[in-house]
């Protein structure tokens, strides 16, 4: 039986970030599954987003590909990326045996308390790459810590965290240029429209209602969806709704017609559909091939 991990990404009780830790033996599986294929164990698929949060990625092993604000970038073992505050982005991966990948979500209020103006400024982690040996050994201290979950380890892991912020304020701080700080607005549309959705996606929610809320033509507003995020405003909107089912959908204790009216999907059949496009499966058949845990982030561990 296939194994899966879903999560949801929330800061751990006593620390200022959120620890993830995605490998072979914990993995996490969000969508996508049909892009599987033998030489892959895993797919992970995290959909378009933003957070104020800053979120670092060590790509210990394996194999990620970033879209962050309209650009796609490939990162393979012992590479980094990091996501900005604010930025838009959507992470691909396909996981090779023996993958790992250490991420740490970072809070803003922790951040700006060192960094009053950070929204001034933002972390390039392009280069230098001198760095990446420090960032690697802090990265793995901070999960073995967390792991052993020791009465002080919080303490040790805020150390570490301290020392990373050091090292990309050191050498990894670059001040916005003047095109980046014109192109807020744009951005702030686009945060604007993901988040009404994410609101509202639940309810009967159309293209014609989305482009009349924010003023829009509804002909301009599908072209400039597609060209911001690169999905259709249906699929976009079909495939959040099933990545917000999913959790109850495994769990099995709801009825698919219950799930399909709580997550504005039309029909039940619409949504076992739109399920099996998905995992090649209808749900009772992924339940049965697939042992999922969903993992809850407010249990201290």
């Amino acid at each position: 039986m296939e194994k899966t991990t879903f999560e949801f990404i929330q800061m751990d009780r006593d620390l200022p970030m959120k620890i993830l830790y995605f490998s072979e033996k914990n993995p996490l599986l969000l969508s996508r599954i049909e892009e599987m294929n033998a030489n892959n164990s895993l797919v992970h698929f995290v959909p378009i987003h933003w957070h104020k949060e800053i979120e670092i990625t060590f790509v210990r092993k394996g194999n990620i590909v970033l879209r962050k604000n309209n650009v796609t970038k490939e990162y393979q073992d012992g590479t980094f990326f990091i996501v900005n505050s604010g930025e838009i982005h959507e992470l691909n991966g396909n996981f090779t045996k023996g993958f790992e990948v250490i991420c740490l979500i970072i809070s803003y209020d922790f951040i700006k308390q060192f960094l009053p103006n950070v929204d001034n400024y933002y972390f390039n982690l392009e280069e230098p790459v001198s760095t990446y040996d420090p960032l690697a050994e802090l990265f793995t201290s901070i999960l073995t810590t967390f792991q052993k979950n020791d009465a002080f380890s919080s303490l040790k892991i805020q150390s570490d965290l301290l020392r990373i912020f050091h090292l990309l304020c050191c050498y990894h701080l670059e001040e916005k240029s003047r095109e980046k700080m014109n192109a807020h607005s744009s951005d702030q549309l686009d945060k604007e429209i993901l988040d009404y959705i994410h609101c509202h996606y639940a309810e009967k929610l159309s293209l014609d209602d989305l482009a009349d809320h924010f003023n829009f033509s509804k002909e301009y507003f599908a072209r400039i969806f597609k060209e911001k995020f690169g999905y259709t405003f249906l699929n976009y909107l079909t495939d959040y709704r099933l990545y917000r089912a999913f959790p109850e959908i495994i769990k099995g204790n709801k009825t698919i017609e219950w799930i399909s009216q709580q997550h504005g999907f039309p029909s039940s059949k619409a949504l076992i559909r739109h399920f099996k496009k998905v995992y090649s499966d209808t749900p009772i058949q992924y339940r049965k091939k697939n042992d999922v845990q969903i993992m809850d982030h407010n249990v201290k561990r």
